[in-house]
């Protein structure tokens, strides 16, 4: 088994059912980069690399303006969005009660098509204070 360090050399051949869409950005990349090209994949190879154990969902959001943009590429709207996402798949009865008769077991359904059972109703919990004063004037709780 081969040990990579520091400085070893990796190769690879693009298989030849490769998309054409990624055989465009490939060559425009290297294009864009010139010399710099190998350089700019190896960043994006640590780059996939670090983000391969993550579960990530995508949601297309159109016709944001470039203030909701901003708003959203910030670090604590991510935190907070994360943690209310989180929160609604664990407790999605306290979140929303009228869940709570979708979320029971019918005879045939599929578990996959109902809400998680490990759902449990616990009070939603935001972890830091920069986040929940975010919390709050989003959905302008009273204090």
């Amino acid at each position: 088994m081969v040990h990579y360090q520091a400085g070893s050399t990796i190769s690879f051949r693009l298989p030849s059912d490769t998309p054409k869409e990624i055989l465009d950005t490939l060559n425009k990349l290297k294009q864009q980069e010139g010399r710099g090209f190998s350089q700019r994949m190896i960043q994006l190879f640590f780059q996939a690399l670090s983000e391969w154990d993550k579960y990530e969902v995508r949601v297309s959001l159109e016709n944001l303006t470039d203030d909701e943009r901003r708003w959203l590429d910030d670090d604590h709207t991510k935190a907070l969005i994360q943690a209310m996402i989180e929160n609604l798949l664990r407790h999605p009865n306290q979140i929303f009660p009228s869940l709570a008769e979708w979320s029971t077991e019918k005879e045939g359904e599929e578990k996959s098509s109902r809400i998680p059972a490990s759902a449990e109703s616990k009070p939603f919990k935001v972890e830091s204070e920069h986040t929940k004063r975010l919390a709050y004037q989003l959905f302008d709780f009273d204090d």
